[in-house]
């Protein structure tokens, strides 16, 4: 076997054996929590974990020597408690069960489990530092667990004063939720006691939520020798608030064709006008992010053209930039805000110059199609700085007729309509002409109009040629009657071809009268006659022999 194929086969058999050695192991990792957070007395199964206990601090109330551990008040339901540096904190209790059959964990948060001590009918017994045991219960999902552990606390002397006994407890109304809520922001009234005083919270600086059940209340006698100030603790119902928005704030686009509100990511970098919302910071939402109600059909699906318009959007507590601070906090709702929607300032005008076979420019500025939307401005066009036309509808079609060959450059200002969502900058193109000139030929094919470069192509006519006449060449000459060299080597030829120049060409066929061909007919005229007549004689004179015979 190879060196490679032992490693292999010997990292195999560690893993399998790790393997087994977790499979005989639960798969859990609170079993070092509880030992961490407190001194365990008992609990109720193996698998049960206190991951969260009562913070053994200042937080907690001063009991006094010789009371009821019973009447002892937990402070175990405030759960987020902000802090000055905008981070929160976490008070209260949790439990935890792994049911090694199932491998599954079960919680039991601190708002379903009871706080008390075990013996809660013994009395505190002494002044400064106590101990004594607590035992935390809940029942998550049906089943029943808990767990008992040793609870330090602090306790003063009392005076001697028995505490005041309160006969009817207090009522604190159900509010909503508002930014930086305290104590002081609840409503506490009613409550008796057997002496008379004055209930008020405790802590009125304290914040609350929603997640607060619970506020501490303290009774104070109007005289502190019949009884001693007791506090406890009263249930209070907060919901969730609903964020305010007192002045709408404006988010600021760039047009775009045939967008929709929900195509636009609404984002606090848009906006112009912050307007004034309660609590601030908070996010809002078109509603394209699949948030807790959605966004209304009408609203989504509208077209933004340019202006203002005012829309609903969902503010939702849930929504990924509210981050920790309000989780939980807020309820979400719609809410109007402006969306304001600004022409398209930045593209030129789409302009268009063609030159035709007729020689003229064929001017336009199309914005035909779903790129620009809807524009009804008017476009104002020059050439070379003078105005052709002026006020044109976009899509006509303008002409100008060029006379001379040249650069010409076209010029457009478009002027907007109300709502158009594009105001086009000015465009300008330049386009260079060229026009044919005039081929005229005497005496053959070819004439006609050529640009220059073309190929011309010049054929004489031999129709034209009389019987006693001959084609000499051919004789090129410009508008002002100049011999103009086209670069044709043989001007004799009858069929020639050169490159047409950058002016006009005549081309002129050059014949005369043949003497040699008038004289050389003349001549075989005269022999075909003198030959008739040896023909003639010699005809004769075979007649006349044959008689004399």
């Amino acid at each position: 076997m190879s060196q490679r194929g032992k490693h292999f086969r010997r990292g195999l058999s560690i893993l399998l054996s790790l393997l087994m050695i977790l499979g005989a192991v639960p798969l859990f990792t609170f079993a070092a929590d509880l030992a961490d957070v407190v001194e365990v007395y008992a609990k109720s199964a193996d698998y049960v974990y206190l991951t969260k206990a009562l913070l053994e601090d200042e937080s907690q109330n001063t009991a006094i020597v010789g009371t009821r551990l019973g009447d002892y008040q937990f402070r175990t339901n405030d759960l987020t408690v902000p802090l000055e540096d905008g981070e929160f904190t976490s008070r209260g209790v949790t439990m935890k069960y792994y049911d090694p059959e199932t491998g599954k964990t079960k919680n039991c948060l601190a708002t379903k489990c009871t706080v008390e001590f075990v013996n809660k009918d013994d009395v505190v017994k002494n002044v400064g530092t106590n101990r004594e045991l607590v035992r935390i219960s809940g029942n998550p999902y049906g089943l029943p667990i808990w767990v008992e552990y040793w609870f330090t606390f602090e306790a003063v002397e009392g005076s001697g004063i028995s505490p005041a006994e309160i006969t009817e407890d207090p009522v604190v109304s159900s509010a909503k939720y508002v930014e930086n809520m305290t104590a002081s922001d609840l409503t506490l009234t009613g409550g008796k006691a057997n002496v008379e005083g004055t209930f008020a919270f405790t802590e009125p600086d304290r914040a609350v939520g929603p997640a607060t059940k619970e506020v501490s209340v303290t009774f104070t006698p109007d005289d502190p020798t019949l009884a001693e100030a007791v506090t406890f603790m009263v249930p209070v119902t907060i919901e969730k608030g609903v964020i305010e928005i007192e002045e709408m704030p404006v988010f600021q686009y760039i047009y775009e064709a045939n967008t929709q509100l929900e195509d636009l990511a609404l984002d606090w970098n848009d906006v112009v006008e912050p307007g004034k919302v309660s609590p601030s910071g908070s996010e809002l939402d078109f509603g394209t992010r699949n948030v807790s109600g959605g966004v209304t059909s009408e609203d989504a699906k509208q077209y933004m053209t340019v202006g203002d318009h005012t829309v609903k959007v969902w503010v939702d507590p849930t929504d990924r930039y509210f981050g920790g601070s309000l989780e939980g906090l807020y309820e979400g709702s719609w809410h109007d805000v402006i969306v304001r929607i600004l022409p398209n300032t930045t593209t030129a005008l789409p302009l268009s110059a063609v030159v035709t076979e007729a020689n003229t420019l064929e001017i336009s500025a199309s914005v035909t199609g779903s790129l620009y939307g809807t524009c009804n401005g008017t476009v104002t066009y020059s050439v070379n700085g003078e105005v052709l036309a002026e006020n044109q509808p976009l899509d006509a079609v303008v002409s100008y007729e060029v006379k001379e060959s040249g650069s010409y450059t076209i010029e457009a200002v478009y002027t907007p309509a109300e709502g158009d969502g594009f105001h086009f900058l000015s465009a300008s193109v330049t386009r260079e002409v060229v026009l044919p000139h005039t081929v005229t030929v005497e005496g053959g094919s070819g004439s006609g109009s050529y640009r220059p470069g073309d190929t011309v192509r010049v054929e004489f006519d031999t129709t034209l040629l009389g019987k006693y006449d001959v084609f000499n060449g051919w004789v090129i000459t410009n508008a002002a009657g100049e011999t103009l060299d086209v670069g044709v080597v043989d001007l004799t030829q009858r069929t020639i071809s050169f490159t047409m120049p950058d002016e006009a060409v005549t081309i002129t066929a050059d014949t005369s009268f043949s003497i040699q061909l008038f004289f050389q007919s003349i001549g075989e005229a005269i022999l075909n006659f003198l030959m008739k007549v040896v023909e003639w004689f010699m005809g004769l004179f075979d007649g006349l022999g044959a008689q004399i015979g």
